[in-house]
């Protein structure tokens, strides 16, 4: 969940600003009507009245709605734009819109729910006549030498201290992906284009590509960087790639567990995936090398995945499993009352009254009693 010191760099972001300012003026006609999924700030719904927009439903799930709302009224648009706080899966319109203006994607567009989100909302709120800001990404896969960062990643791991061994925590790391944004230059491949995502007919949010790259030059692989290049409209890009000017939304690489020496005309073999769980994406990548090993051994081969980068206790782990059964904790007896109080006709000052008076031991305070019952009522009530 961006912050509002996040959402100011995206706003401060020339090159970003530039090209949906640019697609949105090409876009956006007299009386048009908008939906901007994920408003944040409310000023891509500003910009949308500024350029025409008759009306403008800006929805976003979180508190800094608010300021989207202080900046409307400030700027005179109060009464164009209609504020929506809550998921857009669950906001129902009282009409379709000519327009939808999306950018919740972050270094690749599969980040949390943006695809099934656009998904939802291409379907039951855009009418059959309207666009999509953006209209489609690339995403695009390279070798890379990343010497430097490789080692910033791993030293901490492979270095003993004072004869201590703290290898264990390698794999969680090379198991992860890690946001940087390099040169052209340590590119050891051509980017390939694996995969094509149009917003206006892509129904699955699963990543998936197999394919192979040819080394361009000789070097030392450090595992494989990600990049999107974004059509908002026709003629109208915006893209993170290497050696591009930089943008909030950095280019991911996912490393291997060990270095690899390359040499022009081998190949590797590239696999790819990425599945949503709930809001997170799990992503498995794997990397098979051409050249047979040592003594006839079957080629080099990785298969990695962040949920191997994820430490979970044992204790966690056992919570998870089928055959456990489970107890409530007083903590959760404690919830479960004020849940059942939530029917609509106890106010929350009344449930934190009943709630002292049942479990005074745990709530001493009239305050702490209220404070627990409101944050729940914020999390589960319509």
């Amino acid at each position: 969940m961006y912050g509002i010191v996040e959402f100011g760099v995206m706003v401060d972001d020339s090159v970003r600003m530039r090209a949906y300012r640019q697609a949105l003026a090409l876009s956006i006609k007299p009386g048009s009507t908008v939906l901007d999924l994920g408003t944040g700030t409310g000023v891509m719904a500003m910009l949308a009245c500024k350029h025409g927009a008759e009306r403008v439903y800006a929805v976003e799930p979180s508190d800094v709605i608010q300021i989207a709302r202080e900046t409307a009224a400030a700027n005179g648009l109060g009464e164009r734009i209609v504020f929506i706080k809550e998921i857009s899966t669950r906001v129902a319109l009282p009409e379709r819109v000519d327009l939808i203006i999306e950018d919740v994607r972050g270094g690749l567009p599969w980040l949390g729910t943006h695809i099934p989100d656009i998904v939802d909302a291409r379907r039951r709120m855009l009418a059959p006549s309207g666009r999509i800001i953006s209209t489609n990404d690339t995403v695009f896969c390279a070798v890379v030498e990343l010497e430097d960062f490789y080692g910033k990643l791993t030293r901490p791991w492979r270095t003993p201290l004072e004869g201590l061994d703290l290898s264990a925590g390698e794999r969680y790391v090379l198991n992860a992906y890690h946001r940087i944004h390099p040169g052209a230059d340590r590119l050891l491949t051509h980017p390939y284009a694996w995969a094509k995502l149009d917003y206006m007919t892509i129904e699955s949010s699963v990543a998936l590509g197999d394919f192979r790259l040819e080394i361009e030059r000789d070097g030392v692989g450090h595992g494989i960087l990600l990049w999107f290049d974004g059509e908002l409209i026709p003629g109208v890009k915006i893209c993170n790639a290497p050696g591009q000017p930089q943008t909030p939304y950095e280019p991911l690489f996912f490393p291997w567990p060990k270095p690899v020496a390359l040499r022009g005309g081998e190949s590797v073999e590239i696999g790819l995936r990425g599945d949503l769980h709930g809001v997170k994406y799990v992503w498995t990548w794997s990397a098979r090398f051409g050249l047979p090993g040592a003594n006839g051994a079957p080629p080099l081969g990785f298969r990695q995945s962040t949920f191997l980068g994820l430490p979970l206790a044992v204790e966690t782990i056992a919570g998870y499993a089928p055959d456990t059964r489970p107890i409530l904790s007083d903590s959760g007896h404690h919830a479960r009352f004020v849940l059942g109080c939530m029917d609509g006709n106890m106010a929350l000052e009344e449930i934190a009254a009943q709630l002292v008076a049942r479990f005074r031991g745990h709530f001493p305070r009239m305050q702490d009693a209220l404070e627990f019952a409101s944050n729940l009522s914020a999390k589960y009530r319509k």
